[in-house]
């Protein structure tokens, strides 16, 4: 490749990313949420269980849940067993290459693919997410912590649904005394939310949290229940969660620097 050649590809894409950012709100929203693929995982050609994925770069890098994808790689090669990606348009990505996933479900709860062929949907640069720090409460109403995901629920493909962040940290819901493992969860920052719209459910784990700015935020997890409720002084109770956005990016960066 010339160095002409390389510049205009270089202005091509500033360009590119120029313009998104010049895009409105909802727009910028709808295009990122493009990006979102329905897993659906076959048993005989009956769907047995529906989830969501998501690009994040357009050589075909998609993240995932790795409590969904348990099953995909213990029964992956089975002749009766498939799981398929697709987008919203109908587009289909099979099959995809697992390149990692974390070591433990709880943890980080992250998977790594990748699809070798030409995508045809958008993607959610990663490089480009919003980074939230530990700590960070919503004590505002501040647009900065509503985000839009979407989901695939049975029956529903590519549902909306709209969040809000209640708060980021490290103390894990207080899982110490509740008598989980704190093995599985030290140091692991999870994003605590709040519903606001729509009804997330079985089927939206892996959805991509997007920011009124088309960033990525984090990645929706699911309900985790057996907390400790300290109103009640009992585990009763149950929060929806999110894995921000920096532990997938530096997921991504680590793994693909070793592959």
């Amino acid at each position: 490749m010339n160095k002409a050649f390389f510049l205009i590809l270089l202005s091509i894409s500033a360009f590119s990313q120029s313009f998104i950012r010049l895009m409105p709100e909802k727009e910028k929203i709808e295009m990122r949420l493009d990006a979102a693929l329905k897993v659906e995982g076959k048993y005989k050609n009956e769907v047995m269980f529906r989830a969501t994925a998501f690009f994040i770069s357009k050589d075909g890098y998609i993240i995932a849940t790795n409590h969904m994808l348990e099953k995909y790689r213990q029964i992956g090669d089975s002749k009766n067993w498939i799981i398929t990606f697709s987008d919203r348009n109908g587009n289909e990505y099979n099959p995809v290459n697992i390149i990692k996933c974390s070591d433990k479900v709880h943890k980080l709860d992250i998977c790594l693919l990748k699809f070798n062929g030409k995508i045809k949907s958008k993607w959610i640069p990663i490089e480009e997410s919003h980074l939230i720090s530990p700590g960070t409460d919503n004590e505002n109403t501040s647009s900065l912590f509503n985000f839009n995901i979407i989901g695939n629920p049975i029956g529903k493909d590519f549902e909306r649904a709209e969040i809000s962040l209640i708060n980021l940290k490290k103390d894990q819901l207080g899982i110490h005394e509740c008598g989980l493992k704190a093995s599985d969860h030290n140091d692991v920052p999870i994003m605590e939310i709040m519903i606001t719209k729509g009804s997330p459910r079985e089927g939206f784990s892996g959805s991509p949290l997007i920011d009124s700015s088309g960033r990525l935020v984090g990645m929706w997890k699911g309900l985790r229940s057996g907390l400790y409720n300290p109103k009640t002084n009992k585990c009763d109770r149950s929060v929806h969660i999110a894995v921000p956005a920096k532990q997938l990016l530096d997921f991504f960066n680590q793994e693909k620097l070793t592959n």
